[in-house]
């Protein structure tokens, strides 16, 4: 009976070099801000103002917005969130300029617009340090576990996979864009003349042998950007709750659940 099997697949990253991570440090303590984290050490509210959206205007600048962090806004009393392109009950924040920026026009009359918002250090984001190394240890630790419920590889990782090919066409775990270094037979035999297909997830179409050997790197090129937010998602979930959490596989591979090819852990 023919079949095919993936026995194991090791990870000798080693040999892949430095690991550039997907999600930068500033990038989450952006995205922390963004999601109402407020950080007193570094940030101190001031005394809200209250601005006009004039009517058919999507925009409202102050100056005393300048340079600085917005804490929180509601239009017309209800409490926006800021995301990088403004949407329905969104905005979209401008920190050198002091300017809101908001998908729907102003209504009739103009609409106030209540702004808490507090100094920074002008990069539009936190410039609390002393959680740098945890927040960075986070990051890694959310992106590895993404990659393991998902069976892939979101960071180049050099694999060596023990695999049985009978039926021909086994997809090459851990992908994507799998690039072999070495095939070896059971015996440890050098095997090249293999044919591979596929442009993104590779299959190993020939040999029909068991029990080869094969070593390989793979990994994104450029990474979808669900798997960059559930990485954010993920690490500040972590982040707000310390400790073991049955919880956390749960929640790490939600909006990239698409990507999972669902293999071995």
């Amino acid at each position: 009976m023919n079949y095919n099997a993936v026995i194991s697949v090791h990870d000798i990253s080693d040999d892949s070099g430095a690991v550039i991570e997907p999600v930068s440090l500033a990038e989450f303590k952006n995205y922390l801000r963004t999601e109402g984290f407020t950080d007193g050490s570094s940030i101190i509210a001031t005394t809200p103002i209250t601005l006009t959206l004039a009517q058919g205007a999507t925009t409202v600048q102050d100056n005393r917005l300048i340079s600085a962090v917005i804490l929180m806004l509601a239009r017309s009393g209800t409490v926006y969130g800021q995301d990088t392109v403004a949407g329905n009950k969104t905005f979209s924040f401008n920190s050198a300029t002091g300017t809101v920026t908001f998908l729907n026009v102003g209504g009739s009359g103009g609409e106030p617009i209540d702004i808490t918002y507090g100094a920074s250090n002008g990069s539009g984001v936190f410039n609390f340090t002393g959680d740098d190394s945890l927040m960075n240890d986070l990051l890694v630790g959310a992106r590895q576990l993404i990659e393991q419920i998902g069976g892939i590889s979101i960071v180049p990782h050099t694999w060596e996979a023990v695999i049985t090919n009978l039926c021909g066409m086994i997809e090459i775990p851990r992908g994507p864009n799998a690039v072999i270094w070495s095939l070896k037979d059971c015996y440890g035999n050098a095997i090249t003349d293999y044919t591979v297909i596929g442009n993104f997830w590779k299959y190993l179409k020939s040999p029909c042998y068991p029990e080869m050997v094969l070593t390989y790197q793979a990994g994104y090129v450029f990474l979808p950007k669900p798997i960059k937010t559930d990485i954010l998602r993920l690490a500040t979930y972590m982040y707000e709750n310390r400790g073991e959490d049955p919880k956390i596989e749960g929640f790490a591979f939600q909006l990239a659940s698409k990507y999972s090819r669902n293999l071995i852990a």
